[in-house]
This record gives C-alpha cells, structure tokens and sequence, in this order.
C-alpha cells in the first residue's frame, strides 16, 4: 500500500477510472455472491438471507454509482461490468 501523503482536496476528486474500478469491484462482488447462492454456498457464516440481503444492497449500491457519475450513457464502456439478475426465491 502506497503510505503517499493525499491533501484533503485531492481525495475529494475521482476519476471516471477510480469510479470504474468502484463499479467494478460491486459488479463483480454481486455477481459472485449470486453465483455462490445459487450454488448453495455462502460467503462467510452469511445465511440465505444474509446472502439476499447482500445481492440486493450490492446492486443498490452500484445503481446510486452508476446514477452519481452519471454514467448511464456510457454504460457500454462498461461491459462485463453487468450485473446478473437476481431472482429471490428462485426454483423455490
């Protein structure tokens, strides 16, 4: 980890990239916690509702991003950064 010394202001500013690496990081997060629920894994001693809850405040959290960056239009630079649909009760 880089011990560099950032003033206030210049951690105020973020760059589309930083922003992408955000939704990216979600992205991928929520993605994998759906693929493990429906595998009937869980991340940590998370239960089947822990894991719901989850998914959904993942993708709630990279809707607001998407929204506060305004980046709807340039969602297509963002491929491989979508989430999967998370159907709860799915096959139940």
């Amino acid at each position: 980890m880089n011990n560099k010394t950032i003033d206030s202001e210049e951690l105020l500013r973020l760059t589309k990239h930083e922003a992408r690496v955000i939704l990216q990081a979600i992205a991928e997060n929520h993605n994998l916690y759906i693929a493990m629920l429906e595998s009937n894994e869980t991340v940590r001693n998370y239960t089947e509702k822990d894991m719901e809850t989850a998914i959904n405040n993942l993708r709630t959290v990279y809707e607001k991003w998407l929204s506060i960056l305004d980046l709807e239009e340039e969602n297509k630079e963002l491929s491989g950064l979508t989430l999967k649909p998370f159907y709860k009760n799915k096959g139940k």
